[in-house]
């Protein structure tokens, strides 16, 4: 309830009596009955006593200046500038001084009013208790609390010490809130020149797919970005050194970019951010097939990192007469994979940015995503490869991912037939924990190599059967992926989400390879060396099944 609303709800327990004695407008019956006495001692004499002209008219202006000064602090908000914050106090403090007077004056013409009728003795202590009320009003007024909160200390008889205490909390929370709310991130004008060229120049190399919000989404050029689209390379250096005038000459522009390069200006850390935003987006369009049948995994160094295989936790064990409860064993595997840096160094030559030929770099970076994409997949290709085709040797036994004791191998080579197929499915779901219990793998991935693309589609295939038996069990069931893999072997896995077999991953903080300017603006051009973290292995052997095929 507001502080004037507050007022009414006083001044309409007294209306009855108010009205029959002296007529007067709402607002000044408002401003009377605030005045009076506290809960408790309002009687009909005492109103008479204090409801003279000039102290109606008093109070009815002091009334206005306390309703302006509540009415003004509610304007505050956290989103208020701090000027306008600065200009609202100092208009509030105004309004306090005004209404302190005008409490003065209150007193002085009470003083020295006469009363309309006959009037009593004041009752002990009701001055004091006025002077409280009063006392109270103003400092929960100037500390901006609210008028529920005001009311509430005037009739609980709540000292004046106590409430100044309470006041002073409130203020000192007002002011926490104040400079929380008040506080503005900023960008500088250069900072913010920098992303509009960073962003025009990425739209100029690589078009509207480079340009991604926070969660990878496609965003839209602003239109201060695309002010600088129709600059080339020497005229966006320019923009950066500050140049009023581009040269006209050839020599000229690559002045301006060798200056823009050796000097301290921002433009090497937007031309290699800039790259580095196109390399990204080019690597991310890239889908090998690694990684639909193994599982992410991120690295904090390039020391061998344990992969702990969980899934082995003890089986429930019936309780005894005795109320015993047996100890089981946890069980756990582990494996190592380690990230290993890569890195390969190229140039754009001086002639691509003479010339401003960004359709050469787009060229370059997307031939380099590619590349560093073919090269993940060769590389967890050789590391599956290992033993001719049975992958690396795990810890555990010291023997390959797919082996006759996993359980896991084929003991004849098949082809992808109705049988095959379901031999390996019941040889995944048989598989076990440590303590012996069933895992119930279910396979979700139909791996094989290029001669055998044409059969796995066969195998797979939708169809609609004439007769019960001719009903293929594996449609829609397995999903086939073609992968480098040579012969006519072919693999099942679960989904890695799951039960992985094997992971690959990078450094933490990562997510695509990374392009560097190591020689800014030498002889031929730029030196730009290209850097890749990456890493794979072995983890599991449950999660797979292989037939060497026929």
């Amino acid at each position: 309830m507001s502080t004037k609303r507050s007022y009414l709800m006083a001044a309409f327990s007294i209306a009855v009596a108010m009205v029959a004695v002296l007529a007067m407008s709402p607002d000044a019956f408002a401003a009377a009955a605030v005045h009076a006495a506290p809960a408790g001692h309002f009687d009909l004499q005492s109103l008479l006593f204090q409801a003279t002209p000039a102290l109606i008219a008093l109070r009815s202006e002091h009334a206005g200046l306390m309703t302006r000064a509540a009415a003004l602090i509610g304007t505050v908000a956290d989103t208020t500038p701090a000027a306008d914050v600065a200009r609202i106090e100092r208009e509030h403090a105004d309004l306090v001084r005004q209404a302190e007077t005008l409490s003065r004056r209150i007193d002085d013409e009470a003083a020295r009013a006469v009363p309309l009728g006959p009037t009593p003795a004041p009752e002990a202590g009701i001055t004091a208790e006025r002077a409280r009320s009063a006392e109270i009003m103003s400092i929960g007024t100037r500390a901006a609390m609210s008028g529920d909160d005001i009311t509430a200390a005037i009739n609980a008889g709540t000292t004046v010490e106590v409430f100044r205490a309470r006041a002073f909390d409130a203020m000192a929370a007002a002011a926490d809130r104040t400079r929380s709310g008040n506080v503005t991130i900023t960008r500088d004008e250069t900072q913010t020149r920098m992303s509009h060229l960073s962003d025009a120049l990425a739209f100029r190399i690589g078009g509207a797919a480079v340009l991604l919000d926070d969660n990878g989404q496609r965003r839209a050029i602003s239109a201060e970005a695309r002010a600088f689209t129709d600059h080339s390379l020497a005229e966006m250096a320019g923009v950066v050194l500050n140049e009023r005038r581009m040269p006209g000459t050839a020599a000229g522009r690559e002045d301006v970019l060798r200056r823009a390069m050796h000097t301290t200006s921002d433009f090497p850390v937007i031309f290699e951010s800039t790259i580095n935003r196109v390399l990204a987006a080019r690597y991310q369009v890239q889908a090998p097939t690694f990684r639909e049948i193994s599982a992410r995994r991120n690295f904090r160094d390039f020391r061998p990192h344990d992969q702990i295989r969980v899934g082995d936790f003890p089986t429930l064990q019936k309780v005894n007469e005795a109320g015993e409860i047996k100890f089981g064993t946890f069980g756990d595997s582990k494996e190592t994979v380690a990230v290993a840096p890569y890195a390969i160094q190229f140039a754009i030559s001086r002639r691509m940015l003479i010339d401003d030929n960004i359709g050469a770099i787009d060229q370059v970076l997307g031939s380099y995503g590619d590349m560093v994409s073919r090269f993940e997949e060769a590389t967890f290709y050789a590391m599956k490869a290992l033993n001719a085709g049975k992958g690396p040797k795990l810890n555990e036994g010291a023997v390959s991912v797919f082996h006759a004791d996993h359980g896991n191998l084929a003991a004849a080579g098949a082809g992808i037939t109705t049988d095959a197929l379901s031999l390996g499915r019941a040889a995944m779901r048989k598989q076990k924990n440590q303590s012996g219990a069933l895992l119930n793998v279910q396979p979700a991935i139909l791996l094989v190599g290029a001669d055998q693309e044409t059969a796995a589609d066969r195998a797979l295939a939708v169809i609609t059967p004439t007769d019960a038996g001719d009903v293929n069990p594996f449609s829609k069931k397995l999903r086939p992926i073609v992968g480098p893999i040579e012969g006519n072997a072919w693999e099942l896995y679960a989904d890695p989400s799951v039960m992985p077999v094997f992971v690959w991953g990078m450094l933490d903080g990562y997510g695509a390879p990374r392009m560097r300017i190591e020689n800014p603006f030498g002889v031929q051009g730029v030196g730009v060396s290209l850097e890749h973290d990456f890493g794979c292995g072995a983890i599991d052997f449950r999660g797979g099944y292989r037939n060497a095929g026929a």
